[in-house]
């Protein structure tokens, strides 16, 4: 059993807001949101799911091919291992 016990809303509020200022500066600037600071707690939670998405995409974009470097010249063992059919720089925009 362990002692793991739910944040209260305070610390929730204050996880999602810190998680939205970050994910601000990652995002592409043409993609269209509100920034943390003029949101209700409610819509900084609706946004976080497709902040979230943007951010990784521009990540995979602008990390993928060091990444992929380091992957073939064995420096970098990811979540897959060294399994390089997983490759960072094969994302691209639509």
């Amino acid at each position: 059993m362990t002692d793991y016990q739910f944040p209260q809303a305070p610390q929730i509020e204050r996880a999602y807001r810190a998680a939205h200022r970050a994910l601000e500066g990652i995002v592409s600037p043409s993609f269209s949101f509100v920034p943390e600071e003029d949101l209700p707690i409610t819509d900084v939670i609706s946004q976080f799911g497709s902040m979230v998405q943007e951010a990784e995409l521009q990540t995979r974009l602008s990390l993928g091919r060091s990444v992929d470097a380091a992957i073939e010249s064995g420096e970098w063992i990811g979540p897959h291992g060294r399994d390089t059919r997983h490759r960072l720089s094969d994302c691209q925009v639509i």
